[in-house]
């Protein structure tokens, strides 16, 4: 996949960054809510908004709220951690 995006972006070659992982990168981690990087405000004051389109469309649904979502995931946005995920290293559903 990333090799068409980057024939597409004249950047072939593995491990590059494309402008469009990068404004992928900020509208998850906007959506998980890394305040340091990615608020709405900050995305605005820098030019990003486009990363804001349609973000209800790719945000965390209605099973669960973003709060359970973390826990879920064992995800600390705070620290900026990522724990160990027994189930999904198990390789079962949960």
């Amino acid at each position: 996949f990333w090799g068409s995006v980057g024939r597409l972006f004249g950047r072939p070659g593995p491990g590059f960054s494309n402008q469009l992982q990068l404004k992928l990168i900020k509208r998850v981690k906007y959506l998980v809510g890394y305040e340091d990087c990615c608020t709405r405000e900050r995305l605005v004051e820098e030019g990003s908004e486009e990363v804001l389109e349609e973000v209800d469309h790719y945000a965390f649904g209605e099973v669960r709220t973003r709060e359970q979502y973390l826990e879920w995931a064992n995800i600390d946005v705070k620290n900026k951690r990522c724990q160990r995920i027994d189930w999904c290293n198990r390789g079962e559903l949960e």
